[in-house]
């Protein structure tokens, strides 16, 4: 894969400061992904993140024709993400299985000490989504057809990302 660039903007989400970076695109309602969130991710958290050798980026490519619940979920990320609480809502969201209406993600607002009324009207949004369908979009620009889907590159002293190489996620 030749090099693509990722624009800062898309870098809402990091966890690390470290000049490589993982770029995942993910749907909170795609099996392979949650798996990949349960038991992967805290791995590469601890050996790679936490020990300075690379930053975990996550964007959504939530895939509305098979996972209709997917797009709330991830707006609902997005919501806590601008409480400072997205890593928080990532990992319930990927823990709770299939229970992503919206019901459902207020009652995790709640659980996240998210205020319910300021959350609902988040939720509901035109920027919010917007934030989600820019996600969409980038990913589509990346040639990205299903989730997850990773990028691993550098980041440039203006916070843009070299992607240098692509991994596709688990398929089965």
């Amino acid at each position: 894969m030749s090099a693509r660039r990722l624009d800062a903007n898309f870098a809402r989400h990091q966890l690390g400061t470290a000049s490589i970076a993982i770029v995942e695109f993910s749907d909170f309602q795609c099996p392979f992904c949650s798996r990949h969130a349960l038991e992967t991710l805290p791995s590469i958290k601890e050996k790679l993140v936490r020990a300075g050798k690379a930053r975990y980026i996550a964007l959504h490519y939530p895939i509305e024709a098979i996972h209709p619940q997917a797009v709330g979920a991830a707006v609902a990320a997005e919501c806590a993400g601008q409480k400072g609480q997205f890593w928080e809502m990532h990992e319930k969201l990927f823990g709770v299985g299939k229970a992503l209406f919206k019901e459902d993600l207020v009652r995790y607002a709640q659980e996240l000490n998210l205020s319910g009324s300021d959350f609902t009207t988040c939720m509901e949004g035109a920027e919010t989504q917007q934030i989600v369908k820019a996600d969409r979009v980038e990913a589509a620009r990346l040639g990205v057809k299903g989730t997850p889907v990773f990028f691993v590159g550098t980041v440039r002293a203006d916070g843009t990302i070299e992607l240098l190489r692509r991994i596709n996620g688990a398929t089965t």
